[in-house]
């Protein structure tokens, strides 16, 4: 940390402050805060052990919490609710946040639970009545299309997101290396990306 500072001090990190979209100015702070962040949905959908935990347990977490909303709301109004009322909504949170694979389990879920647990018979992998039938197979196909509808939503927000990034990124890198070329214009590329450096360790280490 006092490495970290002292290079700070040496390339005069801290006396600039960038804001995307709004301009720069001389005299302020620069710091964590105008680097982007990775936020909470990248970090649920990163492809490392903590992202897959963390869909997996979602994904379990919202099926089992649509089951026990739906045997609650049985017991309390009695037979007859349809059959799939509260699992659209799990569906779509699941879909929604860990993506098309999580929404496509989710559905597999739903659909195995229900067979066993409401469609008759019950306590058997097997459905009975066409309609009962005809009426899974729509939730599934449901299912699949919210899962890919979220993906293609998610996509489109995440090229957004990066462009913006990129576009902060760019705005901060032009702006340091207008306050380097006052420090020593000769070097103020190689400033410029020293400084940078140091703002994004400020950033990792307060994260």
């Amino acid at each position: 940390m006092k490495d970290q500072n002292k290079r700070d001090e040496r390339l005069g990190v801290g006396k600039l402050s960038v804001s995307p979209g709004s301009g720069t100015r001389v005299g302020g702070d620069i710091g964590p805060r105008d680097v982007p962040k990775v936020g909470f949905l990248e970090k649920f959908r990163a492809q490392d052990v903590t992202g897959w935990t963390l869909r997996c347990s979602l994904t379990v977490t919202m099926v089992v919490a649509a089951f026990g909303l739906r045997f609650a709301l049985t017991a309390c109004v009695g037979p007859g609710l349809p059959t799939y009322i509260t699992f659209y909504p799990a569906l779509m949170v699941v879909a929604v946040m860990a993506g098309f694979w999580a929404g496509v389990a989710a559905t597999s879920l739903v659909a195995a639970g229900t067979i066993f647990w409401i469609l008759p018979p019950t306590g058997e992998f097997a459905v009975g009545l066409p309609a009962d039938r005809m009426g899974l197979a729509l939730f599934t196909c449901m299912g699949v299309f919210i899962s890919v509808f979220a993906e293609f939503h998610r996509r489109s927000r995440d090229t957004l997101a990066s462009y913006e990034r990129e576009a902060a990124m760019r705005e901060a890198r032009d702006a340091l290396r207008r306050h380097a070329e006052l420090v020593d214009p000769a070097r103020a590329e190689v400033i410029a990306g020293e400084m940078l450096a140091a703002v994004r360790d400020r950033g990792a280490s307060d994260a």
